[in-house]
């Protein structure tokens, strides 16, 4: 930078000579930008509206906002220009102003497009005769007379196109807020761009923004990006929100300098939960199912999405979606709905107020999928236009613990070309995001430590991360949701810390919503890298295939992987996933927990079996040869498809039964049951509880054939001494009660008792239906069943066959060889309706109802011998009262014993919903359930 200063003060000694012109003494600024809509996409053909700072109307949907600064057609400020300013078909315009501040809002008149908005600074230009532009010291213009000497460093607005910041007010000294200097200097940057000098630790407090091509800000000294030491020049942002560094035109670079974040703002608004769904009344919306779900949006992006809710309208409504709740940070919310699960678009153009509530009018549509990347962090730079970092150091107050899900962003890259080169990034919640189509994006030789999430690259193309150094992010190291082709070469991952992540690489994650499409990267070459896999979360595996279209994973060296998965593959059959000479320190738990999808060959690219591939032990240098065995060893096929020596015979056993059973008799040693075998294989040994051979599956089960002898005796029986022989634990004899207990299920095809004349279901506790089989004793007396009505038995009935035309009988006594009573069914229903009824004693077995909201009186005559005899022992009528009034059964000469009481009287009573039958003895009549 010597050679820069002594070449501009030259300048400025020949012009003070007269020997060059004097430059140009205009007060107007030049101002020209591309318009964009709020995703970074050029809006053409649009509107570009100046306002003042802080416009009191921002602007709406196809409106400009208010109120409306005063522009120029030149640098003299003297002809206006139109505002709004129309934009071309490529989104270019440009303006003339005064120097100050102005808010720009890039809008359209006639499409739904979301307002976006930006607030820029106009600084005075080089030797401008604008009030405060002029040198700093006198506020006027540099002259000179003759030869000048300058005994130190020299600090002026040479016009040049380089800036040291103290020329323009910064202390830089770690302690004075120099936001209005460092802003007052990228304002004075031309059009063509310029560099920019940090000379020591500057503190800012709101975001420096980088709307000019071409602008570099540069430190000085070394910087000592590996170590965990602050850099001798930094930018240090002293904001309670924001992003530090905004870049929001092309060719802007770093270099030799840091941005400290601090760790008092928070990182991504945390998504909004389920929405509450309701229907109002309305007209033209479909009944039908709706799934709903919302996101809260602030100035920096939008949430990840809330959790599904659903709704069925009915006709003559319309689905209303109520507002989520008020959090800080959020400044609106956006809404997704679908007929169909999994499948909700936005359907409001601009977001909507919190405690505002949406009502469907009738029509669907598809203003945008759901997001899969939560973009509501701030971060230290957020680059729209493909920054180049070299030698830069963002970190936090947390870089040397961990960076937590809650915080801001290191790195925020949304475009083309974002370029990094010895970055160190730590203690971030991502250290470095990336999302939109970031194309050509590379991250070499690179420190990312202790964020939350390393890396997360949301969609692009051409991602490269190379000879990067990743150690203890909490989460993972780096995500690659979709998009492709990706490389990650020669990295190394090491886990330090008590959280070591979950996984160093994961590729595709279907967690996140589909957006019209299946989220599914490919072209994933994962080569020469070195992984520890000292991992504890699910999946602890260094590589994770969640989803992915095609994945080469080859030579990479993978540590401390003794009791993991090097590779968890969820990726299924839709994937091909090529595994080649890949090495570990020790075996692990497996190569991979699937190897559907593989495609393996050695490294002459021999096509080999999956679940076969070649990975190479460390320490094996060579095959093995007769010299390297002892003679009585065995050689078998080791871990990783290498052979290895057992100092044992081959094929020798282990345990109870070492060396086979002999040809004529072995002596065994009992024991206790052994841990199962491995899948697919059986373990059998002598139980030393048992004393019996036993056999146990993979699962634990059995795997003793069913009747073999010698092995378990499958029979159950009374033995003679009492004992009942068999399952013990599910077949057992008590003496004390001669039962039979049986724990488990009791399935038989056919059962015969011998000699059983009583066989009881249930236990007889309960107040009703005790059933019992029985016989009279006699040899010609009929078997009945017998129905109680208490457990005392107050009110039997017998019912048997018949001795005559093969029916079933009813008695209410014992039945005896002469009986043969037919069976009385059900008659029918006899429904009355009005205030009087007179029960006849045709009646019998019939249900009579009773529905009328008065009182109903019943007359009942008493039973009579006859003939024809009525109202006869064992008569019996159901009765149910249906209706609102009482009914009440009157007798005379007789009496009635209510349902229940146990009194007999003159009347009995049936309420609301009463039910019961009327049953004679022949005499009296008693009301029973």
């Amino acid at each position: 930078m010597k050679q820069i200063l002594q070449k501009n003060v030259l300048v400025c000694v020949v012009a003070a000579l007269g020997l060059c012109a004097a430059p140009a003494m205009a007060q107007g600024v030049h101002y020209n930008d591309v318009a964009r809509t709020k995703d970074n996409r050029p809006l053409s053909n649009g509107e570009v509206a100046v306002c003042v700072a802080n416009p009191t109307d921002p602007g709406n949907v196809g409106e400009p906002c208010q109120p409306l600064a005063t522009i120029y057609t030149d640098a003299t400020l003297l002809t206006t220009a139109s505002n709004p300013i129309p934009a071309d078909i490529n989104g270019n315009f440009s303006f003339w102003a005064a120097p100050g501040t102005y808010f720009v809002e890039f809008y359209s008149p006639e499409k739904a497009v979301e307002p976006f908005t930006e607030t820029i600074t106009l600084g005075c230009v080089p030797n401008a005769t604008a009030a405060g532009c002029g040198s700093t010291g006198t506020g006027q213009n540099n002259t000179w007379t003759g030869t000048n000497t300058f005994g130190a460093d020299a600090y002026f607005k040479s016009g040049e196109p380089w800036f040291d910041v103290k020329a323009f007010g910064a202390k830089c000294d770690d302690a004075t807020d120099d936001t209005a200097a460092l802003q007052a200097t990228l304002a004075a940057i031309p059009a063509t761009g310029g560099l920019v000098m940090i000379p020591g630790v500057c503190k800012f407090s709101s975001t420096l923004t980088i709307n000019k091509p071409d602008v570099t800000i540069e430190g000085k000294g070394h910087f000592q990006f590996i170590t965990q030491n602050a850099p001798v020049t930094y930018l240090d942002f002293q904001g309670t929100t924001g992003n530090a560094i905004l870049v929001s035109a092309q060719g802007f670079k770093m270099q030799d300098v840091g941005v400290k974040y601090p760790t008092t703002i928070g990182g991504p608004l945390a998504p909004p939960v389920a929405p509450t769904l309701t229907q109002v009344a309305g007209t033209g919306c479909p009944a039908e199912p709706y799934y709903v779900q919302t996101t809260y949006v602030n100035p920096q992006g939008e949430t990840s999405d809330s959790a599904e809710a659903t709704f069925t309208t009915t006709s003559g409504n319309c689905l209303q979606v109520q507002s989520p709740p008020s959090v800080a940070g959020a400044t609106g919310w956006n809404l997704y709905v679908s007929a169909n699960p999994n499948n909700e678009t936005k359907q409001n153009a601009t977001p909507l107020a919190i405690g505002t509530s949406w009502t469907f009018g009738g029509t669907l549509v598809n203003l945008a999928y759901r997001p899969p990347f939560n973009t509501t962090a701030y971060s230290a730079i957020y680059d729209n236009n493909g920054a180049q970092l070299e030698g830069v150091k963002l970190f936090t107050n947390a870089a040397n613990s961990a960076g937590t899900a809650n915080m801001a962003n290191g790195y925020t890259s949304f475009g083309c070309c974002g370029k990094l080169n010895e970055v160190y990034v730590a203690g971030f919640g991502v250290g470095i995001a990336g999302a939109g189509a970031n194309n050509d994006f590379s991250v070499t030789d690179s420190y990312i430590q202790s964020n939350n999430v390393g890396a997360f690259v949301v969609n692009g193309a051409d991602i490269n991360f190379t000879r990067d150094d990743f150690e203890g992010n909490v989460v993972g190291n780096i995500k690659m949701l979709y998009g492709s082709p990706y490389t990650l070469s020669e990295n190394y991952f090491e886990q330090q810390g008590t959280n070591p992540p979950s996984y160093n690489v994961q590729v595709g994650d279907t967690s996140i919503p589909p957006q019209g499409f299946t989220p599914t990267p490919g072209a994933i070459f994962i080569n020469g890298n070195f992984m520890q896999c000292n991992l504890t979360a699910y999946p602890p595996a260094p590589i994770v295939i969640d989803a992915a279209a095609s994945i080469d994973i080859e030579k990479n060296s993978f540590s401390q992987c003794g009791n993991q998965n090097i590779i968890a593959n969820f990726a299924g059959a839709g994937a091909t996933i090529k595994v080649l000479g890949n090495i570990s320190d020790a075996a692990p738990l497996s190569w991979t927990t699937s190897t559907t999808g593989f495609v393996e060959s050695d490294l002459n690219g021999t096509a080999l079996t999956p679940g076969t591939p070649v990975f190479f032990g460390l320490g094996v240098t060579g095959n093995l040869t007769v010299s390297t065995l002892t003679p009585g060893d065995c050689v078998q096929a080791g871990t990783g498809g290498l052979l290895t020596t057992v100092a044992a015979a081959c094929g020798a056993g282990s345990g109870a039964f070492a060396g086979g059973l002999g040809s004529s008799f072995q002596d065994a040693t009992e024991i206790a049951a052994p841990a199962n075998p491995s899948a697919g294989n059986d373990r059998l040994f002598l139980n030393s509880t048992t004393h019996l051979l036993d056999c146990h599956t993979s699962a634990g089960a059995s795997c003793i054939p069913t009747g073999t002898a010698s092995l378990a005796t499958t029979a159950v029986g009374f033995g003679v001494a009492g004992a009942l022989s068999g399952d013990a634990t599910n077949f057992f004899y008590t003496t004390a009660t001669h039962a039979l207990t049986i724990t488990g299920p009791f399935t038989a095809s056919s059962l015969t008792l011998t000699n059983q004349f009583s066989l009881t279901l249930g236990d007889g506790t309960t107040s009703r239906g005790n059933v019992w089989v029985k016989s009279n004793g006699a040899s010609t007396g009929p078997g009945y069943y017998e129905a109680s009505s208490s457990a005392g038995g107050g009110f039997n009935a017998y019912i048997f066959a018949c001795q005559q035309g093969g029916a079933m009988c009813l008695s209410s006594s014992t039945p005896g060889s002469d009986a043969n009573n037919s069976l009385q069914v059900h008659s029918g229903v006899n429904a009355q309706t009005g205030t009087t009824y007179t029960i006849a004693s045709a009646d019998q077995d019939s249900l009579t109802t009773f529905s009328n909201a008065a009182a109903i009186a019943v007359t009942l005559a008493c039973p009579a011998a006859g003939p024809p005899p009525t109202f006869q022992n064992g008569w019996r009528e159901a009765l149910k009262n249906l209706g609102a009034g009482t009914v009440t059964i009157t007798v005379s000469g007789c009496t009635i014993t209510p349902l229940g009481s146990g009194t007999a009287g003159t009347t009995a009573t049936f309420a609301t919903g009463a039910s019961g039958f009327l049953y004679s003895d022949g005499t009296n009549y008693q009301v029973i359930q």
